[in-house]
């Protein structure tokens, strides 16, 4: 669990560095520059990404990477690693027990 509300953590301060790289980018050439995610992800790492595309493709399904991955990563990264910090914290927060008593 905390483990997954670092991952959130860590997405959500990504996702601000990916805002601050746009906003430089963007004053740097005077026009409005939009980073996807695939973009960003494939200049930190594209053999990571050629990897995540050939273990979806093979292991789990074509049309998954196709239609789904492919699509979110062409999406801003300024709004898919918000998303993804918001899902991974839902999953690891913690619950607390809600003591019901009937009378």
């Amino acid at each position: 669990m905390i483990l997954l509300r670092l991952l959130s953590l860590w997405m959500f301060l990504l996702a601000i560095v990916a805002i601050a790289v746009d906003v430089t980018r963007s004053f740097a050439t005077n026009e409005m520059v939009i980073t996807s995610m695939g973009e960003h992800w494939y200049e930190f790492n594209p053999n990571s990404l050629k990897g995540v595309q050939t273990f979806i493709e093979v292991y789990l399904h074509p049309f998954l990477w196709n239609s789904i991955v492919f699509n979110i990563l062409t999406w801003p990264s300024w709004l898919v690693l918000p998303l993804m910090s918001l899902i991974f914290y839902l999953i690891g927060r913690k619950r607390y027990k809600t003591s019901v008593y009937i009378n």
